[in-house]
């Protein structure tokens, strides 16, 4: 299906069951659906309108490592590999090479100046490929050698140039926080922000967890509900978890009372989901 308003990136496959073709109307096997139709399908606790782009049976269903029963999906078989094999996938060999031309900056042809720190020989096909912002910022400066960006900190710019290049990068929790609301806004890469939402799993401190969910609370205003929605559940999803350290945390007590009574309340809202 795709999400009636959003890019093709959010498409995903669904199961009958959390569809309808309207409000009290839930879909089962006894009407036709075909490609095409208008429904509503359900996705975290809301109903969005959707159109169906494809039928077809999904064999596979998944769940991710460090993530809730919420993240489980139906996928096929072409979107997965064998951990063993991964490695020997001609894709990987792609990104080394690529990776090594932002080690090397061998035939770099750009440099990028943000606040007081430069990136140099950096590559302008490259950037453009994987960046619809930066392919815009490059197209009208197409003849010059060096760019100025105004609106992104160099930390955070130097994080989505390593995705950009090796399509990883060491993000904390609060690093995945800030770059998952760059992308979202105005750099979108092709796999960025649901490999933020999955970096916020990543081993940490409780106080490191807390500190990226206040980011989270200063920065939700420039994100879409949907979005906002994605990264606050995945951020729930492991404060749940580690609640206890969190509020031994010295963070913790440093908050103001209005601040405590809404993530605990956020917090027991997801518990009992």
């Amino acid at each position: 299906i795709s999400y009636d308003g959003w890019s093709s990136t959010y498409n995903e496959a669904v199961e009958l069951s959390k569809i309808r073709l309207e409000e009290n109307k839930p879909a089962d096997n006894s009407f036709q659906l075909k490609a095409g139709d208008k429904i509503e399908a359900y996705w975290g606790s809301s109903w969005y309108k959707a159109t169906i782009e494809e039928i077809k049976i999904c064999h596979i269903k998944v769940s991710y490592k460090n993530y809730n029963q919420s993240w489980d999906t139906w996928i096929t078989d072409d979107r997965i590999r064998s951990v063993e094999n991964s490695s020997n996938d001609k894709s990987s060999l792609i990104v080394e090479c690529i990776s090594g031309l932002y080690t090397n900056g061998l035939f770099g042809d750009v440099n990028v100046h943000v606040a007081s720190e430069s990136f140099t020989n950096l590559h302008r096909c490259i950037l453009a490929a994987r960046c619809s912002r930066l392919n815009d910022i490059l197209q009208q400066h197409l003849h010059e050698k060096n760019i100025v960006i105004e609106d992104i900190s160099s930390e955070i710019f130097k994080l989505l140039l390593e995705f950009i290049y090796k399509a990883r990068v060491h993000l904390t929790p609060t690093t995945a926080v800030s770059l998952y609301s760059v992308a979202a806004s105005n750099y979108p890469v092709d796999g960025l922000i649901k490999y933020c939402l999955r970096s916020i799993g990543n081993d940490c401190s409780s106080e490191d967890l807390l500190k990226a969910y206040l980011e989270y609370e200063s920065k939700k205003s420039s994100l879409s509900a949907l979005l906002s929605y994605d990264l606050e559940q995945a951020l729930l999803d492991q404060m749940v978890v580690n609640f206890k350290s969190i509020s031994e945390s010295h963070l913790f007590h440093q908050l103001e009372k209005n601040q405590i009574i809404s993530l605990v309340q956020k917090l027991a809202s997801h518990f009992e989901s």
